[in-house]
């Protein structure tokens, strides 16, 4: 029997631990933190989006650079979304789905964090809180050390996360550890964030709003995307206001971008649209009358809506009729 070792117990590590207990291995998941899935309890506010219902979720990855998409292909395509919902059904978890976002019908966190436990108790897989990693070794076997103690296995798997939030443990110090196993190790930016405008104060006044918004992001100065033009699809959904910054999945969905317009030494520009559902329409009619006998009309409008695709909410739509009053005809009066 193989001993594996993971080293993270947020969702992504303690999914590799049991795909690996699954699989027949003896299992070792070692959590920095004073309990697993700290980060996972603050996920979409709390109620835990899982995955989406997009079948060619690789292509989302394609904002990051040339290549990310197909980089990303592999795992998407080897366990995507249709297997994420698999994957939690078969815990026991039921799930609900809003605008092709899956989350757990209880829309809690905690019940995500709570069937993903009892799967790696059933597993018997050891979970080792407050042990942090320090350093990881490659001999004839793998070895994580702590720095007061020394893990080994046959194998080890990294799910250490990103930077993002360092009080729950993701504090960016897997890149280190990715490097010491000699894995390469790219420039990071930040991704499905807040965004904080220059001056907090323009939003203060807004503070604790919540609401459906269409969202632009513009490049001001054209250092990475095209001076003035969107950076990509407007995108609609929850915006949340803050006193100091903006959230929501809308915001999410295009942090990734200002962050690539930051990092390339640009300046980012927001585009907010709180009335989505209401646009600047215009219709025409003409009309035409003879002798109260002969009618006719032309109309054409031009509208939208949000519920469209982006690209595609807006369009003509003409319109005609005639009519015809049969008891105006002299005949008719006889």
């Amino acid at each position: 029997m193989k001993n594996v070792l993971v080293i993270g117990a947020g969702p992504a590590g303690m999914a590799a631990a049991i795909g690996a207990a699954r699989a027949g291995a003896k299992v070792t998941l070692l959590e920095g933190e004073n309990v697993p899935g700290k980060k996972l309890l603050l996920t979409g506010n709390g109620s835990c989006n899982l995955t989406n219902l997009d079948d060619d979720c690789a292509e989302r990855y394609g904002s990051m650079g040339p290549g990310a998409a197909a980089f990303a292909a592999p795992a998407t395509e080897s366990f995507g979304p249709r297997d994420v919902c698999r994957f939690f059904e078969e815990l026991g978890m039921p799930l609900t789905v809003r605008d092709g976002l899956v989350y757990p019908a209880s829309r809690s966190a905690r019940t995500v964090l709570d069937v993903l436990l009892a799967e790696l108790k059933r597993l018997k897989v050891t979970v080792k809180c407050s042990e942090k990693i320090r350093e990881i070794r490659r001999t004839d076997v793998f070895e994580a050390s702590t720095g007061s103690w020394t893990y080994r296995g046959d194998a080890l798997i990294l799910c250490a996360g990103s930077k993002a939030c360092p009080r729950t443990g993701s504090d960016g110090s897997g890149y280190d550890l990715a490097a010491q196993a000699g894995l390469g190790v790219t420039d990071v930016m930040p991704a499905l964030t807040a965004l904080v405008p220059e001056d907090p104060a323009i939003i203060r006044a807004c503070a604790g709003v919540r609401c459906q918004a269409a969202l632009s992001l513009l490049d001001a100065e054209g250092k990475v995307f095209p001076a003035g033009e969107k950076v990509c699809p407007d995108e609609i959904g929850e915006l949340q206001i803050a006193r100091d910054g903006i959230s929501g999945i809308a915001v999410f969905q295009l942090s990734r971008y200002a962050a690539r317009i930051l990092a390339g030494g640009g300046r980012p520009v927001l585009v907010l649209d709180l009335f989505p559902q209401y646009t600047e329409d215009w219709v025409g009619r003409v009309t035409y009358n003879w002798k109260e006998r002969y009618l006719s009309e032309f109309n054409i409008s031009y509208t939208g809506s949000e519920k469209f695709a982006p690209g595609k909410r807006f369009g003509l739509f003409p319109s005609f009729s005639l009519g015809w009053r049969v008891t105006e005809e002299p005949w008719m009066k006889w």
